[in-house]
C-alpha cells in the first residue's frame, strides 16, 4: 500500500537544513541593520553640515558673524555664534532641522530623532572649552549611548564640529 506524505527522517532532515541556513543568513541580515542604521546617521551628519551652511550663509549676508547674535529662519529664532548655529538642542538644532515639534529627550528617543544639548561635553568625549554642542539620537536609543550625532560650536569662528557615533549602535 502506498501512502502519501513525508515520513519523520524526511521532515527531521528538512528542518535541520532550514535551521542550518537560518544560522548562516541572521548575521549577515543583522549586519544590514546596522548598517542601515549607520547610512541613517551619516546622512543626518550630512543634513546638519547643510542647515550649517545655510545659517552661516544667511548670518553672513545678515553682516552677523561674529559674537552671539540672533537671526530668523523660516520663522524660527536662531541663536549664532561667530555665524554658525549654537550647539542648544530647543533654540537652535531642532530648528535648523525642521524638528520643531520635537523635544529633548534624554532616554529611549520616542521618535525617529531626538536632540539633548547646550553642553560643553558630549557623549563619546567631544569637548569645548567655551562652546555648546548637541547630540542628535535615533529612535531608541538614550542620549548617553554612542550612537547619533554630535554638533559642537566651539564659539570660536571655524566651523562646528560634526561626528557621527556608532560604537554602541
Amino acid at each position: 500500500m502506498h501512502k502519501n506524505g513525508f515520513t519523520l527522517i524526511e521532515l527531521i532532515v528538512v528542518v535541520s537544513i532550514l535551521g542550518i541556513l537560518s544560522i548562516t543568513a541572521l548575521p549577515r541580515f543583522l549586519d544590514i541593520s546596522n548598517e542601515a542604521l549607520v547610512t541613517k546617521l551619516n546622512s543626518m551628519k550630512n543634513n546638519l553640515e547643510s542647515a550649517t551652511y545655510r545659517v552661516y550663509a544667511k548670518a553672513l549676508l545678515a553682516e552677523k558673524i561674529t559674537g552671539t547674535q540672533t537671526i530668523t529662519i523660516d520663522g524660527d529664532m536662531i541663536t549664532i555664534n561667530s555665524g554658525y548655529p549654537i550647539g542648544n538642542w530647543d533654540g537652535t538644532v531642532r530648528h535648523i532641522l525642521n524638528f520643531s515639534l520635537i523635544g529633548n529627550s534624554a532616554n529611549n528617543c520616542p521618535y525617529d530623532w531626538c536632540g539633548r544639548g547646550n553642553a560643553q561635553t558630549l557623549p563619546g568625549g567631544l569637548t569645548s572649552s567655551n562652546g555648546r554642542g548637541v547630540k542628535v539620537t535615533p529612535f531608541g536609543y538614550n542620549h548617553t549611548d554612542l550612537c547619533g550625532v554630535n554638533y559642537m560650536n566651539h564659539y570660536d569662528g571655524t566651523f562646528p564640529q560634526i561626528e557621527v557615533l556608532t560604537s554602541e549602535c
